[in-house]
């Protein structure tokens, strides 16, 4: 591959990033480089280095995805969770802030009650603080109202929620770009869904972006395996990176330029889309 010198991001044909085809004590200098801004490599190190000039590109205006409609009974139990939370919340609030009053005039409370009150209460934001992040990762907000409305309408069969992945390295879509989705082994004929939102989880083995749509009327079974056709508003013009040059630091993708034979600079990447076993 041919080498890039002294190389800059105002010009396309001008960047370039380090791969990963390096023998196993290369790649692990390499690793350790991406703690710093820079690197500068010697001997054996900087020669098993392989850099290219990255190419200009246009990814494609729709991608595919892969998705599940999710159980609407784990996701009303979520629902219900949250409003049990939110009231077990305000009660024990309303609680200490009683018990402290009483304690302060010295009337009908003792300090044993009000050591009482003050875990009680403790306790009680946690199980909310818990609750919320399990709506958000299941509805995609923690809006009680919201979460309320999606529990009511999925209890009487209304509407399904269904999660879809999206490959490594694509955007999410917006209210504005155009879902499709069918069930082939159900034979559920393509219809558009409605972008709900960014899909949290609650999985840590989950690392790639994920959207959260509804579908309705008549909506496919929980656990029917979906196809997708995600069409964004347009082709997107950029740089494209082969995978192998792109590596991730606390969860930012990152690939380092090289302004020399021996120096490479991190770069923190802003990732569009897949394309070509690349980004």
């Amino acid at each position: 591959m041919r080498r890039a010198l002294a190389l800059s991001f105002a010009a396309l044909c001008a960047l370039s990033a380090c791969t990963r085809g390096q023998p196993a004590s290369k790649a692990a200098e390499a690793e350790d480089a991406t703690a710093s801004e820079s690197v500068e490599l010697e001997g054996e190190a900087a020669a098993a280095i392989i850099t290219a000039v990255a190419e200009a590109a246009e990814a494609p205006a729709e991608i595919a995805a892969l998705g599940r409609v999710l159980d609407p009974a784990v996701l009303v139990e979520v629902a219900g969770a949250l409003a049990s939370a939110r009231v077990g919340a305000t009660a024990a609030e309303r609680d200490l802030a009683r018990t402290r009053t009483l304690a302060r005039d010295h009337t009908n409370a003792s300090d044993r009650e009000l050591a009482a009150s003050e875990p009680a209460a403790a306790h009680a934001r946690g199980a909310l603080a818990q609750a919320q992040t399990r709506a958000l990762a299941s509805f995609g907000t923690s809006d009680p109202a919201r979460v309320g409305e999606f529990a009511a309408r999925l209890a009487r069969g209304e509407l399904a929620l269904a999660r879809l992945e999206l490959p490594a390295g694509a955007e999410l879509p917006g209210p504005r770009d155009e879902i499709h989705v069918f069930a082939p082994a159900l034979g559920v004929v393509e219809r558009r869904a409605r972008v709900i939102g960014p899909a949290g989880t609650l999985d840590a083995s989950l690392q790639g972006p994920a959207v959260l749509v509804a579908l309705a009327p008549s909506p496919p079974p929980a656990g029917a395996a979906l196809e997708a056709r995600i069409a964004f508003g347009a082709a997107l013009k950029g740089v494209w990176l082969p995978e192998s040059a792109v590596s991730w630091s606390a969860g930012e993708p990152i690939a380092f330029v090289a302004s020399s034979d021996s120096k490479f600079a991190r770069r923190t990447l802003t990732l569009a889309r897949p394309l070509r076993d690349g980004y």
